[in-house]
């Protein structure tokens, strides 16, 4: 398993709860079995593909910067 040493700084959890969403809600939108990627994006562990960053900016009603401003 690939440990990645830096951090990656967010606001998805901000801008999750803006929308009274929870991790689980936001997996089974996106698609996903459980909240385990949502958990490790909010985390900064790992950062979602391109087409997952795309649907967070329409449901979290930010911009890609906004959502990384890393980015």
């Amino acid at each position: 398993m690939n440990k990645r040493k830096e951090i990656i700084p967010n606001n998805l959890k901000e801008y999750r709860l803006k929308t009274n969403l929870t991790q689980v809600e936001v997996a089974t939108i996106l698609g996903f079995k459980n909240q385990e990627r949502i958990c490790h994006w909010e985390k900064g562990y790992n950062i979602p593909n391109l087409l997952n960053l795309i649907k967070l900016t329409k449901l979290y009603k930010g911009t890609l910067t906004e959502l990384y401003p890393i980015l």
